[in-house]
């Protein structure tokens, strides 16, 4: 996933769901988890950190998730839930890739380009490029309520590096639930 990402900015949120009591709930000034998923185990911790940054910068206590609560863990809802509970965490925020693809797209030469020459090599960067496209969803979810808050998906296409991606999608999806009421006004 880690080569998912490179290249990839995100575009911006293209859809997005709100629980209808999600505007009555506020996670500002709570203990929040950030989890980054399906991102190489060292990166989705620096994403995870990123994440954590941009809600605390967003008033929440922000934390990251995965020392919390592994992978393995995490299969098993109420035991997770349970100790998401135990460690003081109301509210999680999750990242995570859920495709990718490359596709590739061909660009005939132009008409002056038989000219003088039988066709041009397929390398040739004019004539043939490749674009990584990469989806993320960004979930909110009241550990208090057991209740999903908020989602948002993204979509990204080759503009930037890993790190970069992954900061500008937290600050999106940090925004995005204060757009939805639940970091406050």
């Amino acid at each position: 996933m880690l080569i998912a990402l490179a290249g990839c900015a995100p575009a911006g949120f293209r859809s997005t769901f709100t629980e209808r009591s999600a505007p009555s709930i506020t996670l500002e000034g709570r203990t929040v988890a950030a989890f980054v998923i399906g991102i190489y185990e060292p990166m989705g911790r620096t994403a995870e950190d990123a994440l954590v940054h941009e809600l605390t910068a967003r008033g929440v206590r922000g934390i990251a998730g995965s020392p919390l609560l592994p992978a393995p863990e995490a299969r098993h809802p109420e035991a997770a839930r349970q100790r998401l509970q135990d460690a003081g965490v109301e509210g999680t925020v999750a990242l995570r890739v859920v495709a990718r693809s490359q596709h590739i797209t061909y660009f005939p030469p132009t008409f002056l380009g038989y000219w003088g020459v039988d066709w041009p090599p397929p390398s040739e960067p004019n004539y043939i490029r490749m674009d990584t496209v990469v989806w993320a969803e960004a979930r909110v979810y009241s550990v208090v309520q057991d209740k999903v808050l908020w989602v948002g998906e993204s979509v990204s296409t080759n503009t930037t590096t890993v790190a970069a991606f992954v900061k500008e999608l937290s600050a999106q999806a940090t925004d995005g639930v204060k757009k939805a009421g639940l970091l406050g006004k």
